[in-house]
């Protein structure tokens, strides 16, 4: 009975050899690989991010404003850059044609603030997207994306 046994179990071993392991590695190996291949090859998911629109920008240009605290003292004078998405072209125009009107929007929107609402550096971001939101409020072509400031000066 002990060679039956031990024929038994070099029939059990003989069905697992080293050769059916390493093919059994090399399937599963090839089996990964390619779904890994075909994940970046026909899935792309780099492709598949939309791009962010090229952005064009125009000249708000430099305006010197008097603010709303008592006695007329303090003021606020800044550069400003309007950044928009490049392929709006009838906003390019509006832009051009409607400069009286931002201007004006802008400097009614800066005249009720007070020193203390514009000069801290954390409040030129609030200054920025209330600018922005004012100004897309009277344009109908399109809509700023963003403004910038190159200069930026109170007293």
């Amino acid at each position: 009975m002990a060679k039956e046994l031990s024929a038994e179990q070099k029939e059990k071993k003989s069905r697992f050899s080293a050769k059916t392991v390493i093919v059994i590695l090399l399937l599963l190996n090839m089996l990964v690989a390619g779904g890994i291949a075909g994940y970046f090859f026909l899935l792309n998911p780099a492709d598949s991010a939309p791009k962010p629109p090229e952005m064009a920008t125009s000249e708000l240009g430099e305006m010197l404003i008097n603010l709303a605290d008592p006695g007329g003292i303090h003021y606020l004078r800044f550069t400003a850059v309007m950044e928009y998405p490049k392929e709006e072209k009838e906003l390019v125009d509006e832009l051009q044609q409607k400069n009286h009107v931002i201007k004006d929007t802008v400097i009614r929107l800066l005249r009720s603030k007070k020193l203390a609402e514009v000069q801290p550096p954390e409040s030129i971001d609030n200054v920025q997207r209330e600018m922005t939101e004012a100004i897309n409020e009277k344009l109908e072509h399109g809509k700023l994306s963003r403004i910038y400031f190159t200069e930026y000066l109170t007293q």
